[in-house]
């Protein structure tokens, strides 16, 4: 029996309603990763900045260009990974579930906004290693789906007593010191005294929350370590692109210099050796000599050292170096050949160990989700069981052309080969999540309007190029419509 809520003592209950409140050290490195992922991390550098120096000045010179740099490995190398929903499974329910069935479920899981929900799951169970959603009915005089996703950062759990890595009781901060509760038997909310101030039931008997991770646990249940080096790496590269700006602020220019006996006397009063503006010399030019110097400090070095640390976490996490190289890099700005087929094979490797997880993922949240939305009276809830036994999700390959000729040439070829790729497969191509049923259907419909066209133009004697004229015309049968001939110049009086 899954642990709940109100079977804890009191002081146990009101000990871990206290934990969900306090920032612990795991809850404040979650958050990190959050604020990276936000590109507002400009306090992170600084306080890495206030841990190297321990000059002032040199502190004070460097915050200047402590901004989150433009260059960030945590964000950029996450989205590259991303890649399990670019090309949206279709979900269905097969077996014994009628069209009917059919057509209601995906209405409820288009409420909750699947396509978009999900990349926003996949994108954060690899920042966070393990989100965990919920879906909730609001609004009861039109309920509506939810899906909600509890962050780390947020979050504190109960696990269940013979699995460790499995949930009974979900808590998490709402506004101020209130916390919400989800367990197997209803959602709650305690106010910061721990006072009882809601309780929603959802009688499912098993926790309602489906979790999201793309990797086994290690560790903790968080798995609260994993991709620390890309937050670090991140941070990192911050700190060497605030001194490279600082280091090319005072030396990226030519350095003036001027040699006199007597320097008052020969520069005008007021005189900066500033490059905005001539500098002006009241004396003889024998008397002085004047010099530029190149000061240039080179990017170069600064470039090899963010680079490297930039593909070294690339590879610890999995992704090749080449795949996240700076744009002004060769590797980079191949689009088509050996590189391109090179990504797409690496991509769809770890895209293939992703869906492994999301598969069983995505099954536990829509049977989940079904319980909920019956219980909640959902307009188009469906029988539970249904989604049990005949629930479905099948990842199409993933899409290696873009371009939408070499796309349309790629589609033909695959149908002349005749090896079970159809104009079914295209449609689906271009309708993402659209349904086997539902792709042939439009075909067939497409077929049906362009018989009735074609019917039209048999019936009213029209080529079925409207430019063309009559079908008579075309074949000759008929003069064309005489056009206006053109003017002829006018002879002149010679």
């Amino acid at each position: 029996m899954p642990i709940l809520i109100t079977d804890l003592t009191k002081e146990s209950r009101e000990e871990f309603l206290d934990s969900v409140r306090e920032n612990s050290p795991r809850k404040e490195a979650a958050l990190r990763r959050e604020k990276i992922m936000a590109e507002s991390f400009d306090d992170l550098v600084m306080d890495r900045i206030n841990e190297i120096y321990t000059d002032p000045m040199i502190k004070s010179q460097l915050g200047r260009f402590a901004q989150s740099s433009f260059i960030n490995p945590l964000k950029n190398i996450t989205d590259r990974l991303a890649v399990a929903y670019k090309d949206v499974p279709p979900r269905t329910l097969e077996g014994d579930a009628s069209d009917d069935d059919n057509t209601n479920f995906q209405q409820l899981i288009f409420d909750g906004r699947i396509t978009i929900e999900a990349k926003k799951w996949l994108k954060w169970a690899l920042v966070s290693n393990v989100v965990i959603v919920v879906p909730q009915i609001l609004d009861r005089m039109r309920p509506r789906l939810k899906w909600r996703m509890y962050l780390p950062s947020e979050s504190e759990v109960i696990t269940a007593q013979d699995d460790p890595h499995e949930v009974d009781v979900l808590g998490y901060r709402i506004q101020g010191d209130w916390v919400g509760i989800i367990d197997a038997a209803a959602f709650y909310v305690y106010d910061e005294l721990n006072k009882l101030r809601e309780l929603v039931p959802h009688d499912l008997g098993v926790f309602p929350g489906t979790i999201f991770r793309l990797d086994d646990p290690v560790m903790d249940f968080w798995s609260s370590t994993r991709g620390d080096s890309m937050v670090k790496a991140t941070i990192e590269i911050s700190h060497l692109m605030a001194v490279m700006a600082w280091v090319r602020k005072g030396q990226n220019r030519k350095g003036l210099f001027i040699a006199a006996e007597d320097l008052n006397k020969a520069l005008s009063e007021g005189q900066l050796m500033l490059a905005e503006k001539p500098i002006e010399v009241n004396a003889d030019p024998s008397s002085f000599k004047f010099e530029a110097l190149d000061m240039v400090t080179a990017i170069k070095e600064f470039d090899e050292h963010i680079r490297l640390i930039y593909h070294e976490v690339a590879e610890q996490n999995g992704l090749p170096s080449f795949m996240v190289d700076f744009p002004s890099s060769a590797a980079a700005q191949s689009n088509n050949g050996f590189a391109s087929a090179q990504q797409h094979a690496h991509l769809d490797e770890i895209r293939q160990d992703h869906i492994e997880f999301l598969r069983i993922s995505e099954r536990d949240l829509m049977i989940k989700t079904s319980q909920i939305a019956k219980a909640g009276q959902h307009l188009n809830a469906v029988d539970p069981k249904l989604v049990v036994e005949d629930f479905r999700i099948v990842w199409p390959p993933l899409t290696f052309i873009d371009d939408p000729l070499r796309k349309l040439d790629n589609w033909k070829k695959k149908i002349e080969l005749n090896v079970g790729f159809s104009q079914v497969d295209v449609v689906m191509e271009l309708f993402p999540g659209i349904t086997r049923q539902r792709a042939g259907a439009l075909i067939e419909r497409g077929i049906e309007e362009r018989k009735l066209v074609a019917d039209f133009h048999a019936e009213n004697n029209l080529s079925a190029d409207a430019n063309m004229g009559t079908i008579a015309q075309v074949n000759g049968q008929e003069g064309g419509q005489a056009s206006t001939p053109p003017p002829q110049d006018e002879e002149e009086d010679v």
